[in-house]
């Protein structure tokens, strides 16, 4: 018997939740149904004909040995038939013990949620400020291991109950006349795919997950062929960091100080601190990608994706934010990291909500570019772009293949509100402004444009009205 009690809960809870919980054995359970079914019927078809044999066109020794040779195996088809039924009663049974089980677990999010905020409080208590929270923290953890004993226990215990009222078939088949008795050993099942790695010491590994630490990092994947990778590169040292990969075929990469790397879904990938500082990256979703700081001088990044087949960056500066909730989108925040020796970006925020839209807040050059901010809001297909300067705003709001772009300068917004293949760009110098709105009919495909500087355009019904600045 596995003893629960030492196990914690990182292990205990995510047990509970990989694999493909109760379906195989419902599924197993209607194969058991029909199974009773078909040999109840094979049992009454058979006595059928051997009665009749037997009764009325076969008389004689002869009829009565073979009645009697035919006896076992109709009876042996009847207990099969009734083994069946109840083994398929027991496969019920199973799945109610399961999923009263996985109610009763912690959630492992909550576990991770639970360790991050204690590393964190840790490494920021100078001054004892953050003991009572501490506590109340490890208190915390501490309830949640006892809660997923007592789970893993209750589990444990109709399990066997459900399992120790089974009959092997194989009693009924060496009861049969010339039955020979042989048994091949069953294959052991696999195990589940979970590992779990602190401070460079691997605690547990179990099927195709694997998850590898250094000093002061938390690592944790469960899923096939999932990795789990915190504070390995000795180029990069860092302190209390976690990666953490849910599902199937996920990467999640911590290394620095205090940075996260979360994924829940499939496919996905998470990287979170390249050496800095305090940098998180979350993946929800399956064939999407999030990625926060991209040097050790980067610190307070934040990429966050929900959703599937997108991407989100933040880095090549600090304070950088992008976010995207949707399909298909694409998401950067902060300086260019493909463009060497590239000037850090500052405080830049890109914003997606929708489906197929690209954010762009920061710079595609090698000059610094801070406190930008590029959303597309409730819309699909559409651009927004605030980058090469400072202090920019790019927003295209519940637009169909907008286009908003705000840069090239500073103090420069642009703005989409509603229509289809509407544009608004204002740049190429300070302090320009240029909209479009699209809530009327006949405003679609209409351009704004503010070039230069102090200038002001908006259009909202053909034609245009246009506000030049001084």
């Amino acid at each position: 018997m596995m003893n629960f009690s030492v196990l914690p809960p990182e292990i205990n809870s995510a047990r509970m939740f990989v694999g493909a919980g109760p379906g195989p054995m419902l599924s197993a359970a209607a194969a058991w149904d029909g199974l009773a079914a078909e040999l109840q019927a094979a049992a009454t078809s058979f006595s059928s004909v051997t009665s009749e044999l037997a009764g009325a066109a076969w008389q004689g020794p002869a009829s009565a040995a073979m009645a009697a040779a035919a006896a076992p195996y109709m009876g042996w088809l009847t207990a099969a038939a009734v083994q069946a039924g109840g083994a398929a009663g027991q496969a019920r049974a199973m799945v109610s013990a399961f999923e009263a089980a996985q109610a009763a677990t912690v959630q492992p999010i909550m576990v991770a949620l639970n360790r991050n905020a204690f590393v964190r409080m840790v490494l920021t208590n100078w001054f004892g400020q953050n003991c009572l929270a501490i506590a109340g923290a490890e208190a915390e953890y501490e309830q949640m291991w006892a809660q997923d004993v007592a789970a893993m226990a209750g589990y444990h215990g109709c399990a066997s109950a459900v399992a120790a009222r089974l009959t092997p078939f194989q009693r009924m088949l060496q009861s049969l006349p010339g039955q020979v008795s042989a048994s091949a050993p069953a294959a052991a099942p696999a195990g589940p795919d979970i590992a779990l790695s602190m401070f460079g010491t691997t605690l547990f590994q179990s099927g195709t997950a694997h998850a590898t630490s250094g000093f002061g990092g938390v690592a944790l994947a469960v899923g096939a062929n999932s990795n789990a990778t915190a504070n390995t590169t000795m180029l990069t040292p860092g302190l209390g960091s976690f990666a953490t990969a849910i599902g199937n075929n996920n990467t999640a990469v911590a290394n620095g100080t205090l940075c996260t790397a979360t994924v829940l879904g499939n496919y996905s990938n998470a990287t979170g601190g390249f050496g800095g500082l305090g940098s998180t990256a979350f993946v929800t979703g399956d064939h999407s990608g999030a990625s926060a700081g991209f040097s050790n001088r980067d610190f307070g990044n934040l990429a966050a994706v929900s959703g599937n087949y997108s991407s989100a960056l933040a880095g090549s500066g600090s304070g950088n934010a992008a976010v995207t909730f949707g399909n298909d989108n694409t998401v950067r925040a902060g300086g260019n990291p493909a463009v060497a020796g590239g000037a850090t970006s500052n405080l830049n925020l890109g914003f997606a909500q929708g489906n197929n839209s690209n954010v762009m807040a920061g710079t595609l050059t090698n000059n610094s570019s801070n406190a930008n901010v590029a959303g597309v809001f409730l819309g699909n297909h559409s651009l927004a772009n605030a980058i090469d300067g400072n202090a920019n705003v790019a927003a295209a709001v519940s637009a169909t293949n907008g286009h908003a772009q705000a840069g090239s300068g500073n103090a420069n917004v642009a703005g989409v509100y509603a229509g289809t293949g509407c544009s608004a760009q204002a740049g190429s110098g300070n302090f320009n402004a240029a909209g479009v709105s699209g809530l009327l009919p006949g405003t679609n495909n209409l351009t704004a444009n503010a070039l230069g500087s102090l200038k002001t355009t908006f259009k909202f019904l053909p034609p245009a009205l246009d506000f030049l600045g001084p």
